[in-house]
């Protein structure tokens, strides 16, 4: 292994707390390392105080927002933290945005993928009471988006593209640098769901060329909070729309009054990755090479149970990400679900949020896949208990 993962999950309290179990449900929501939980403590108990006021404390906690603004536009090398706005989730983020570029609708199309989870579809969808006319990124078969089928929707009425940078469900990756640059020549503007992404891969806004991404902390093995990073000319632009500050753009996102402690503990989760890096390697250059051992190792351990893999076919170093649809012979998702959980096994079942994905698979939207996904803290002895209990289910 590339990561010294039982070090590592020293880090996680969980790991600890639940020594029995296997997290296999890594695309759900990570569990959280001790440093983000040590941040958020720290807020409530040394600085619980609201910014805006000369008083210490107030202003303790606008740094430490300033300094998650930093660190998340560190994470994806964003040109500075005025780019960046922190949010309750990614949800919320989405339909904020999608309420700003209502107000500016010059050109009424918008293009939204077929494999894309609800959350990046129906902020998008709701636009269609104010005038937008919808066109959709169709699939192939096998669950994945190819540029080519993109480029016959695009000319000089699309306003906007939205689309994942991966698939929560199947793992599917999307080209979104191919994506920026075709949506660019038409001048529409791209939105990427970042949000599955962004723990298993870099996030590099200036080289895909992306005008808006969005990411989930709770998914970054942080507390309950989400991020949006926007290109500073489309900011400006949303700023103008809604009569924001110019100088505090980002508040055109930051609405209410939002959990604080979430965001020192989102900032303190990006520091543990950022943390990861050794010799030379980056971070995310050291969890894809050990997320690349895991997946070959699910891969021969769903062929050799006879399990059906869906979307994209894999095979032991196609460089996919960990996560796994798959389907089991004689058993429903939920009943699969249910006997691995039953072994210690943390795997989910279902839809993933992503409807319009599962009837291009042919699958039930009701009934879904079933969805291993890993992350770096997990073990091929894992894979392998994960194999036996397929095994024994299946038998």
């Amino acid at each position: 292994m590339i990561l010294p993962v039982e070090q590592l999950r020293g880090k996680f309290p969980a790991h600890a707390a639940h020594p029995d179990l296997v997290f296999f449900d890594n695309a759900a929501g990570t569990q959280i390392c001790r440093a983000a939980l040590d941040a958020m403590r720290d807020h409530l108990v040394l600085r619980n105080a609201i910014p805006g006021s000369p008083c210490r404390l107030s202003q303790d906690t606008e740094t430490m927002l300033a300094e998650a603004r930093r660190r998340v536009a560190g994470f994806v090398h964003a040109a500075g933290p005025e780019e960046i706005a922190l949010g309750p989730n990614a949800t919320a983020l989405f339909a904020r945005l999608a309420e700003l570029v209502g107000m500016d609708l010059g050109r009424p199309r918008i293009v939204l993928s077929e494999i894309d989870h609800l959350a990046n579809l129906d902020p998008w969808l709701s636009l269609r009471a104010t005038g937008a006319e919808i066109l959709w990124w169709k699939a192939r078969p096998d669950g994945t988006l190819d540029t080519a089928d993109l480029l016959p929707l695009l000319d000089e009425r699309v306003c906007l593209v939205a689309c994942t940078a991966a698939s929560n469900a199947t793992g599917a990756r999307v080209d979104i640098g191919a994506v920026a640059a075709a949506a660019r020549a038409v001048g529409a503007a791209t939105v990427f769901d970042c949000v599955h992404l962004a723990p298993h891969d870099v996030i590099d806004v200036t080289r895909t060329g992306a005008d808006h991404v969005i990411c989930s902390g709770h998914k970054i093995f942080g507390p309950h909070a989400a991020f949006i990073w926007n290109r500073a000319e489309r900011l400006d632009r949303l700023v103008r729309l809604a009569g924001g500050d110019p100088d505090l753009p980002w508040r055109v996102f930051e609405r209410g009054t939002p959990a604080f402690e979430n965001m020192a503990g989102m900032a303190a989760a990006l520091a543990y990755v950022e943390d990861l890096a050794e010799g030379g390697s980056s971070a995310m250059a050291r969890i894809r090479a050990q997320e690349a051992v895991l997946s070959d190792a699910m891969i021969r351990a769903l062929e050799g149970a006879g399990a059906t893999i869906h979307g994209p076919p894999r095979t032991p170093g196609d460089g996919g990400l960990p996560t796994f649809g798959f389907s089991l012979p004689g058993l429903t998702p939920e009943d699969g679900a249910g006997r691995l959980a039953r072994a210690g096994l943390t795997l989910r079942s279902g839809n993933m949020h992503s409807h319009r994905l599962m009837r291009v698979l042919g699958l039930d939207p009701q009934e879904g896949l079933l969805r291993a996904s890993l992350c770096h803290l997990n073990t091929p002895d894992e894979v392998e208990r994960f194999s036996l209990a397929l095994r024994e289910i299946l038998a």
